[in-house]
């Protein structure tokens, strides 16, 4: 059941969420476009924790790939190199799945339908577009 100080915790992921995705096409066309992104996006992922965050072992684990994530998405600026974008690009994706089963299991579980479900709700279904169209970096072909 969400408490009152969980009440708008999925809204605030949603909304960033969404952020990221009208701010996507813009940012991508730049020359590091897509590093800026999957920084961006770890970012956002850091919000995301707070959605997470009422199991302790759940919040650090997120925390922790968040981390190592958002460092792998700079080292791909620094040195571009095909295993850091095989680690980055993991990262992220295991990522992105940590958020969404986390998060579908609060929607899945029994109680009363609110809005903050229904939130939680369609921020599963934009991580699941997401993780499908995750933009990958030039130079990775």
């Amino acid at each position: 059941m969400a408490t009152r100080e969980y009440r708008w915790r999925h809204l605030t992921f949603l909304i960033l969420l969404l952020a990221l995705f009208i701010i996507a096409p813009f940012v991508v066309s730049l020359p590091f476009g897509v590093v800026i992104m999957n920084v961006a996006a770890s970012a956002v992922f850091l919000v995301g924790i707070y959605a997470v965050s009422e199991r302790k072992r759940l919040f650090f684990a997120t925390l922790i790939l968040a981390a190592v994530s958002m460092a792998l998405s700079w080292m791909m600026l620094v040195a571009p190199r095909a295993s850091i974008l095989l680690a980055a690009q993991s990262s992220l994706m295991l990522l992105l799945g940590l958020f969404a089963v986390s998060i579908l299991a609060y929607v899945l579980r029994r109680g009363r339908v609110t809005a903050d479900k229904i939130y939680a709700a369609i921020c599963v279904y934009l991580l699941i577009g997401y993780a499908w169209h995750s933009p990958t970096p030039p130079w990775s072909n």
